[in-house]
């Protein structure tokens, strides 16, 4: 039973390892390409309504969370892909994150009540 399970963990293992650098490149290239054409739609200095809005429009889904980069704000992610991983039960997901500067100030020390606000500013760069 042990030599089996290792078995499968070695081939996974494995194939991860050989993956052809040409399907990465893809990969990389397709995420590349969504990450431009959202920076190409979606301006810095924009108001999370704006951004929002202009997500629902186009029949985008996202979702919220909090402290992508900063404690206390919350950021908007599209899902843009899944990467391979090399344990079976995991799961790798590539996002696009919209990262905003609060307009209102979040108590820090009561993460309980924070949440986003339609004004917030998307930053820049």
């Amino acid at each position: 039973m042990r030599a089996a399970a290792l078995a499968v963990f070695l081939a996974v293992v494995f194939v991860q390892l050989a993956e052809p650098r040409e399907s990465k490149k893809k990969r990389d290239a397709a995420y590349e390409a969504a990450v431009q054409s959202y920076s190409q739609r979606v301006k810095a200095g924009m108001t999370r309504m704006e951004v929002e809005t202009h997500l629902h429009k186009e029949g985008i889904r996202f979702m919220q969370m909090c402290c992508v980069e900063n404690h206390s704000y919350w950021d908007d992610l599209i899902k843009i892909g899944e990467e391979g991983h090399p344990w079976y039960c995991s799961e790798h997901y590539v996002y696009v994150a919209f990262l905003f500067v609060a307009t209102q100030p979040n108590e820090p020390w009561k993460p309980e009540r924070w949440k986003p606000h339609d004004t917030d500013v998307l930053k820049g760069d």
